[in-house]
């Protein structure tokens, strides 16, 4: 019996660009943690850990320019624009945008 066998396809490649993952009430905390990938072993390294005043960040994407950060948050209603420096911390922009139930972030490109 032959076994099945799954390709998997390449992700995004890993590199030195700082990217952020999030943390909610069930994660221990409401904040955001950007990190960067050593290129050669893909070992990450946290830069910072920011703490957010809002209810459960839901989700994160960076802008396609790479200068933001914007955060959803699902049970306060609003989406979080955070700057990201030359060195990948982040820093508190005060803005924030009003949006029911901000579960996920993307960024059109048309």
């Amino acid at each position: 019996m032959r076994r099945h066998q799954r390709r998997l396809s390449p992700g995004p490649p890993v590199g030195p660009r700082p990217s952020a993952t999030r943390r909610g009430p069930r994660l221990l905390a409401d904040a955001v943690f950007p990190h960067t990938a050593e290129q050669r072993t893909g070992k990450l390294r946290t830069v910072q850990s920011l703490s957010l005043e809002c209810k459960w960040p839901r989700d994160c994407a960076i802008s396609p320019d790479g200068r933001w950060l914007v955060v959803s948050c699902l049970y306060s209603d609003e989406l979080i624009t955070l700057e990201i420096g030359h060195d990948g911390r982040l820093r508190d922009t005060g803005i924030r945008t009003p949006q029911t139930t901000a579960a996920n972030v993307t960024f059109y490109q048309g």
